[in-house]
């Protein structure tokens, strides 16, 4: 029998998947000379290097199997937490770089709302792991 699709929940893979989105448009973003002016590459490889970070950590993170193991749950709780507080940090690089290179405000909002959703589909897979294995980090 099938569940209802009011009643299904996401897929745990959609918080890696949009984050990968992020991170390709990310580095194709910074990529663009015409866009970021080499002169200021700092910013563009902070960025740069912030995106894959997050990226690294939900992969990581996504790999790793609980099983009632607190070890494992620590450590998956661990990335989950460190990914949502670098999309922060990725979204304030990002507002400094809209008036550092003057991104056109269509560009800048594009890339703000995947960075967001990203970050907010990590937020709900984050959350409902400690519905379901909050526990562990009780003893």
């Amino acid at each position: 029998m099938s569940v209802p699709s009011p009643l299904r929940s996401e897929s745990k893979l959609i918080a890696q998947m949009k984050t990968e989105e992020m991170l390709t448009h990310t580095l194709r973003i910074t990529a663009n000379e015409n866009v970021f002016d080499p002169k200021y590459h700092v910013l563009a490889d902070k960025i740069n290097d912030l995106a894959i970070s997050i990226g690294k950590d939900i992969w990581e993170a996504n790999g790793i199997r609980v099983n009632n193991n607190p070890e494992h749950w620590r450590i998956r709780h661990g990335l989950q937490d460190r990914a949502c507080r670098h999309f922060n940090d990725l979204l304030y690089l990002i507002g400094l770089a809209k008036k550092t290179y003057h991104l056109r405000s269509r560009k800048f909002y594009a890339w703000i709302n995947k960075v967001t959703e990203a970050r907010d589909y990590t937020r709900k897979w984050r959350d409902s792991d400690v519905s379901k294995y909050g526990h562990l980090g009780s003893d």
